[in-house]
């Protein structure tokens, strides 16, 4: 939970509580199954949560960390020389990909919208831009991210990018990811079933009751 809190967009943020990271659960076999088949993640040797995630057309996958004190999802660029990730975004190679452009003042032209992003131990700075987002079973169509193409954090990471599930308060870009799943009818919650080992699972919309 620590792990989580580190990557927020301001020191005083506190992981809000829809956030169930340490429910008391008695699963049998069948329901572990059925979390790990519909949001997988696993638990890195920094205790962060981390899981899969899939944008563009055809899919692009990621290891996304799950961050509840940031609303924006980014994932590095091929451009990015200081990202020191093994997986960067070929926007190039997406049917659906699209950048945000606004009217540059300097030029007159539009232009990628650039965006910086400060967290607690580092920041990013690349363009907004909107590609399929594929969440577990779930699948968000125009999902707003950014493009990383220069990072100022941790080496070594176990993930590639940040997917924040925080409020639109926080967020950089146009709609966070909870808004986008309200959309679909789905409710704003985000809750972490630990599993064992270093193996968790994640329901998005409604907590489990087993």
């Amino acid at each position: 939970q620590k792990s989580l809190c580190t990557y927020s967009s301001k020191m005083r943020l506190q992981c809000f509580a829809i956030m169930a990271m340490c429910l008391s659960l008695h699963l049998h076999a069948k329901d572990v199954q059925e979390l790990l088949d519909s949001m997988p993640t696993h638990v890195s040797r920094t205790h962060a949560l981390v899981a899969s995630i899939s944008i563009g057309t055809p899919p692009q996958q990621f290891r996304c960390l799950l961050d509840s004190g940031s609303s924006d999802l980014w994932v590095p660029s091929t451009r990015c020389r200081s990202c020191h990730n093994d997986r960067h975004f070929h926007a190039n190679e997406s049917s659906t990909f699209a950048p945000e452009l606004v009217l540059s003042p300097m030029s007159g032209r539009l232009a990628p919208r650039a965006v910086t992003v400060s967290y607690g131990s580092g920041q990013i700075v690349g363009y907004a831009a909107q590609d399929t987002l594929e969440f577990g079973s779930i699948k968000v169509k125009n999902q707003s991210f950014i493009i990383v193409e220069e990072a100022n954090l941790p080496a070594r990471r176990s993930w590639d990018g940040i997917c924040g599930l925080g409020w639109r308060g926080l967020s950089h870009l146009r709609q966070p990811l909870y808004e986008r799943l309200k959309e679909q009818g789905r409710r704003a919650i985000f809750a972490m079933i630990p599993l064992g080992g270093n193996r968790a699972s994640m329901s998005v919309g409604e907590l489990p009751h087993n």
